[in-house]
């Protein structure tokens, strides 16, 4: 009877183990989800108003991530969307290393520089730490996540590997999906 309990104890150990992992990787997943059901509620709110929301909860989306802490939203000042043109406001993706001086990764949009971004929503990741802020120029940094690295002080700073969840949407984007085309009607 006792070597019984021996073995149930051990496979049980292993399966706890294995549990914890399994948990965080839902969680990113939940949280992955949840930046992209933000950006797609945004996206909504922007055809119908014309005017980025003021904060997530305006559009509809949830303002924290499957982990319980809250989204950072960033958002561009537009007084006009359909004839803005420029933002100020870019993505650096790919960055290798602390200063960024490396880009590689090619986005969405084809290039490792990502002009013109009226919003962008960020998750603290499996750390719960987020690690991405915007430059002194209007740059955003989005690293690998073998860089160790924390540019965001707002929610203390330790220094840990990159994982932070981003979702951004350019003012072409919007435009597109909100505005008439020129001398359509």
């Amino acid at each position: 009877m006792a070597i019984v309990m021996v073995v149930m104890g051990f496979f049980l150990g292993i399966g706890l183990s294995l549990l914890k992992p399994l948990l965080k990787q839902q969680k990113v997943s939940q949280t992955r989800n949840i930046i992209v059901s933000a950006r797609f509620s945004i996206i909504g709110y922007v055809i119908s108003t014309q005017n980025l929301p003021d904060n997530l909860g305006q559009a509809g989306a949830r303002a924290s991530d499957a982990f319980g802490k809250p989204l950072q939203y960033i958002k561009v000042n537009l007084s006009d969307l359909c004839s803005t043109t420029t933002t100020g406001l870019s993505i650096k993706e790919g960055c290798q290393d602390k200063r960024c001086s490396g880009s590689t990764t090619i986005s969405r949009a084809g290039n490792s520089i990502i002009s013109n971004v009226a919003v962008v929503i960020i998750s603290g990741g499996e750390n719960k730490n987020i690690q991405t802020k915007i430059t002194n120029n209007g740059t955003i940094n989005i690293y690998k996540p073998h860089v160790e690295v924390d540019d965001y002080p707002g929610d203390g700073t330790r220094i840990e590997t990159y994982d932070d969840i981003v979702e951004y949407i350019t003012i072409s984007e919007l435009k597109g999906r909100a505005c008439p085309p020129p001398g359509g009607s």
